[in-house]
């Protein structure tokens, strides 16, 4: 406790909002001067200072200053500010204060005497109280603006920090408080229009946002009279206005129906669905999917209850991020990582209200998630593309295990499953099943279990099926099956050695066939990471239906083709072997082929690429002898040349990345392929000719033969393009080395210095940053211009504000653009980061340096007197405004803006 006699602690018996606890504050307050704090803001230093200063000076009433808005997230359960900036800094009209407030809470200062006049906080608005507030003391006096920044306010960002709830209530009020002083506005038509423009885009909002989460809840019943009721009556409180009820009953043979019938009459969002037989649990949820019609589903049991804003939040950690493939609550009666005892320190005892633990929890896990392997199927939100993704729950599963088995398909796409730690559903727990003699449910749900084994059977194959606790973390999943294992282990990431990338772009019968050899080649463990380059034809298909016990099979979708350099360095940003293949789709692997490269890798640490012979293939690889007929000729052929050249290798600079085995620590090193050589071809070469320069060796497997179809992907658009292709990298190598590749290792030419690095990183903004830098260095302005703006796309303040501020980020933007001529570009970048930062040094000088090159000399001046007003320590703006100066006829450091000159 502080004891200081000038603070008072007043305590209310129960909870009367913002509007109630300001209105008791203002009641018991005593001073001459009144503001105000809420307990997550804070005041600078000069706060108080700055405001009683000014009120005293002045005859108006009121006084207010500017605040920076403080982002902050969460880390190690405390929040840390990640970014602060100033939104907004209006001087004082009532006419404005009509449309919109006009500055955060605690910016305000005001003479206590206006209390005199009955001005308080109107208790009945749940939002806005202090915007209508301050224009009950306009009817009084004018304020008085003070720009100067004296306090923070703090927006968290919490997972369902602003649901659509809140704006509804923001409408709400907005309304209210404009209706309460038309007398004063109707009749001037830019406030009524302004008026109007902020509900319409406040209603557009509210619309947007309640059309892309509303849902479609999924209720299966089967003889569930003792619960039913009680979960429609809970959802019908809590539906929005969006949202719809599909309730699917599987033949009932009690009164659920009957009471289904009562209790959803003249409710319109509540839709019913009877089977004449009962279809299995699967398939009776994937009937109401089916009929759905929103965007997002929740499938929820008849046994629950559902108190609050629950949807919202379910659904606002649903898109979380994109990785999220379903989320779950928390509740009474559930196993592992939903378990409500894991999220709160209270003891719960006797009879406590739904709402009360609802509360409780929603209060203490704020904006909290954790991820798990499983998410029970009593209430489960998912978006129906995701589902429809993957597929739908699988029939089969005619009771029991679809939750597992759906966990299970989420995860092997990439998705997280999410537990929402502030979302509390009551679950009274396995009713439809006491309505069943056991012996038939317990002979269903293992029926059920045993199907589900032979689906991971198939997919792992007999014996390597990981156990169930490190496929769920559960240990309650026994299948009837000689082979389970409980102690069995899945192909760990720790056991690939090599992963193969290959890009693919259409062309889908020679994927098959690459693949198809590669597991018929394959004797140890591999990963295959997939980049699908948009493919049109049926590859998405493909590559997410196949599944081999063999290999990790990794992919990954491109909404555009990104070209073959881009695509392999995705892929292998997501490889873990030691050995990086990169491989292209339209070739055909032999037996040995892997074993062979690999041992030659480590023959000699030097080597750092090892590539193949070929039928098709330029340079030294390319194989004049190989004249077979067919793919079986071929193997045979390639057989007899394992043979015959066991261990043979040629030393030779240029090796073509149709298949080449390359070591980690090579790409650790120099990074992955530069995609300035997008769509494809020079890339290889470049690569190479930086491995030299690293100190590694290029070799050939002579022992090693592959068959090749040749360039598939970048001939299907005709040999013209191709050609044409080929000559335009060409001079991108020479622009980049000074020589061609023929020049360099035939004929013993020099290269012109450039760095050997491209760099990779999963972080894109620091990708894109870093390769900018390089770029820079180069004086590579167009290319570092694109990673930059690749960068500005990818940036979140989250995360992205760790590796660059975005004022950073802009003024770079902004530089770069300068430096090729483009500047209207670099203006934009600039003005963006004024935006951000007002009393930014460096984008005064930028826009001064804009003007300057657009000869408007006047303008000029301007911004490089605030780029030295707002950093007088900056040598370049002094000697920028010291030149401008010249030109107009003033002396070196003339500034109108300081005092002294």
């Amino acid at each position: 406790m502080i004891r200081d006699k000038r603070i008072k602690y007043i305590v209310h018996e129960e909870n009367k909002g913002l509007a109630g606890a300001r209105n008791t504050g203002l009641n018991n307050a005593q001073g001459k001067y009144i503001g105000f704090l809420d307990d997550d803001d804070i005041f600078y230093p000069n706060h108080l200072e700055t405001l009683v200063d000014k009120i005293k000076n002045t005859d108006l009433m009121v006084v207010y200053t500017d605040a920076l808005l403080c982002i902050q997230k969460k880390e190690n359960n405390v929040y840390v500010p990640i970014k602060k900036e100033l939104q907004y800094s209006l001087d004082y009209s009532q006419a404005l204060l009509f449309i919109m407030n006009i500055a955060p809470v605690q910016c305000f200062l005001f003479e206590s005497c206006m209390l005199d006049k009955g001005i308080r906080f109107d208790e009945s608005l749940t939002t806005h109280e202090d915007w209508e507030f301050w224009i009950q003391l306009s009817m009084e006096t004018e304020f008085l603006h003070i720009k100067d920044v004296t306090s923070e306010y703090r927006h968290r960002l919490d997972k369902t920090n602003m649901v659509t709830t809140k704006l509804h209530d923001f409408l709400r009020t907005m309304k209210i408080i404009y209706n309460r002083y038309s007398s004063y506005t109707k009749d001037v038509l830019e406030i009524v229009e302004n008026q109007n423009r902020r509900m319409l885009e406040l209603e557009e909002q509210i619309k947007k946002d309640s059309s892309e989460r509303a849902c479609s809840i999924v209720i299966v019943t089967y003889n569930s009279e003792k619960d039913i009721s009680n979960c429609i009556n809970s959802l019908d409180n809590t539906l929005r206005n969006n949202d719809e009820v599909i309730i699917v009953d599987n033949n009932s043979n009690d009164n659920t129906v009957k009471i289904l019938e009562e209790v959803t009459a003249n409710r319109k969002k509540f839709k019913i669905i009877e089977n004449g037989k009962n279809i299995g649990f699967s398939a009776a949820t994937n009937l109401g999917i089916k009929t759905a019609v929103k965007p997002n589903i929740i499938l929820l049991n008849p046994d629950t209850v559902v108190v609050g804003n629950w949807i919202d939040s379910l659904i606002g950690h649903l898109y979380e991020n994109e990785k999220v493939g379903a989320t779950g609550p928390i509740s009474n009666y559930v196993s592992g990582l939903q378990k409500m005892e894991l999220y709160t320190k209270e003891k719960f005892t006797g009879n406590v209200k739904i709402e009360t633990l609802y509360n409780s929890f929603r209060e203490a896990n704020s904006g909290q998630s954790v991820e798990t392997k499983i998410l029970i199927g009593f209430c489960l939100a998912i978006k129906k593309k995701t589902i429809e993704e993957i597929g739908l729950l699988d029939e089969k599963l005619f009771l029991g295990n679809d939750d597992l088995d759906l966990s299970w398909r989420l995860r092997l796409e990439g998705y997280k499953l999410i537990v929402a730690c502030d979302v509390f559903v009551y679950h009274k727990g396995q009713q439809s099943f006491k309505t069943v003699n056991k012996s038939k449910t317990d002979e269903l749900v293992q029926q059920s279990t045993d199907h589900l084994y032979k689906k991971l059977e198939e997919y792992y194959g007999k014996g390597n099926i990981p156990t169930p606790v490190e496929l769920w973390g559960i240990n309650w999943f026994k299948p009837n099956n000689p082979y389970f294992n409980p102690s069995s282990k899945t192909i760990s990431e720790l056991d690939i050695k090599v992963s193969i990338v290959i890009p693919v772009y259409n062309q889908l019968e020679y994927t098959e066939k690459c693949i198809y050899s590669i597991v018929q080649t394959a004797n140890r463990k591999v990963e295959v990471v997939f980049v699908n380059n948009a493919s049109t034809d049926k590859t998405r298909e493909f590559l997410t239906d196949y599944k081999n016990s063999n290999l990790k099979i990794k992919k990954i979708e491109n909404d555009t083709n990104l070209g073959f350099p881009a695509a392999v360095n995705q892929g292998i940003k997501e490889a873990v072997g030691e050995y990086i293949v990169i491989a292209n789709n339209d070739i055909v692997v032999t037996n040995n082929w892997l074993d062979n490269l690999i041992r030659i890798a480590e023959s000699d640490p030097q080597i750092g690429l090892v590539g193949p012979i070929s039928n098709e293939v330029s340079g030294l690889q390319k194989d004049n002898n190989a004249n077979y007929k067919t793919i079986d000729e071929m193997h045979l052929y390639a057989s007899q040349l394992n043979e015959k050249n066991k261990g043979e290798i040629i030393n030779f600079p240029r090796i073509a990345f149709l298949c080449t085995l390359i070591k980690k620590e090579v790409i650790e090193k120099i990074g992955g392929l530069d995609e300035r050589f997008s769509p494809g071809n020079y890339e290889d070469d470049d690569f190479c000719l930086r491995a030299q320069l690293a100190g590694y060796k290029t070799v050939i497997a002579k022992d090693v033969f592959i068959h090749h179809y040749g360039s598939k992907s970048f001939k299907a658009e005709g040999n013209a393009k191709y050609i044409e292709r080929l000559k335009t990298n060409e001079a991108k190598f020479i622009e980049k080395w000074g020589t061609t590749p023929d020049d360099l290792w035939l004929r013993n030419q020099p290269i012109k210095e450039h760095s050997i690095v491209y760099h990779l990183d999963k972080d894109l903004v620091k990708q894109s940053v870093l390769r900018a830098k390089t770029h820079i260095d180069e004086a590579e302005y167009s290319l570092a211009l694109t990673e930059l703006e690749n960068a500005y796309s990818n940036y979140d303040e989250t995360s992205s504000g760790k590796i660059i501020t975005s004022t950073d980020l802009l003024n770079m933007l902004g530089n770069i653009s300068l430096i090729i001529g483009n500047t209207e570009t670099a203006k934009k970048y600039f003005e963006e980061e004024l935006t951000i930062y007002p009393e930014s040094s460096s984008a005064c000088l930028g826009l001064g340096s804009v003007f300057e090159s657009n000869q408007e000399y006047e303008a000029a001046k301007v911004m490089f007197e605030w780029s030295v007003k707002n950093d007088t320590n900056n040598r370049n703006a002094i000697d920028s405004l010291a030149k401008i100066n010249a030109v107009l006829g003033f002396e070196a450091t003339h500034n109108t803006l300081l005092t002294e000159v």
